[in-house]
């Protein structure tokens, strides 16, 4: 949070949640391995840029029922 601005952040366009998560992925590009997520890191975008180099991700999402 507090880096300075002309620090270079790859995937910094992609938002803060999936770029965060591509860059603590990145290491693992291409070796055709599941990533469990927490739901906080469910973001499509992310997602699917972790399929396109190689990766698969997969979150269990809970939804809470309101009529209980």
């Amino acid at each position: 949070k507090n880096a300075p601005d002309l620090l270079c952040r790859p995937y910094k366009a992609m938002g803060k949640t999936a770029g965060l998560l591509l860059r603590m992925l990145s290491s693992y590009f291409g070796m055709g391995r599941y990533i469990v997520l927490d739901s906080g890191f469910c973001v499509l975008k992310a997602i699917v840029k972790l399929k396109r180099n190689g990766l698969f991700g997969c979150a269990l999402i809970k939804i809470e029922d309101s009529k209980t």
